[in-house]
């Protein structure tokens, strides 16, 4: 078919204009089908003209007929061809032209990058507020330690890890005095 070859070739020329051109080219076919049913219906027209004469010009009428079932197949042909095309667009499947499964994922890969900037702005929140928990309020109260405590801290919190809660204050180098002499702990996490 002539049709079939000029879509593919158009297929195989399209450039940054490719879904644009594509389009053109259906509404072209889809132009061309009009056309052609028009000139099936012409021909079922001078055969039924043919057939109410006395005498009518059989060898008109064969080739009249001949017109018309050649019109009807490839309007048939064609037909069959944009609906397997639209069926395809509807259904979301991969076909010739579409951006469809291209637009959809780059969706889903926004959608996870959003995600991902609210867990890690969630998780910086987070280290921030361990990090002010964990800063001396004095400066002769901190144990020199306390900024390796406060990466730790920060970096069981990114991995989910409650590790220091484990151990006892006096193991992790973050005790203060209280007022009454007792050690008291800087981890965020409660003791168990």
């Amino acid at each position: 078919m002539a049709a079939g070859s000029s879509a593919a070739a158009a297929s195989v020329s399209g450039s940054g204009a490719y879904g644009l051109g594509l389009a053109n080219e259906r509404l072209r076919l889809l132009e061309e089908l009009e056309r052609e049913i028009g000139a099936a219906m012409q021909s079922a027209g001078t055969v039924i003209l043919e057939l109410s004469k006395e005498k009518p010009n059989w060898s008109l009428l064969e080739r009249q007929t001949s017109q018309f079932m050649g019109s009807v197949q490839k309007v048939e042909s064609e037909l069959s061809a944009q609906i397997r095309y639209l069926t395809q667009v509807a259904t979301g499947q991969p076909h010739e032209g579409s951006s469809y499964s291209a637009r959809k994922d780059c969706q889903m890969a926004l959608k996870r990058i959003d995600y991902a900037r609210v867990k890690l702005g969630e998780v910086s929140r987070t280290c921030e507020q361990m990090l002010e928990q964990l800063r001396p309020r004095r400066r002769g109260e901190a144990s020199p330690g306390w900024p390796l405590l406060a990466a730790s801290t920060c970096q069981a919190a990114l991995c989910g890890q409650r590790t220091l809660s484990s151990l006892p204050a006096e193991q992790t180098g973050a005790t203060l005095r209280g007022r009454r002499g007792t050690a008291t702990s800087l981890s965020p996490f409660p003791v168990s």
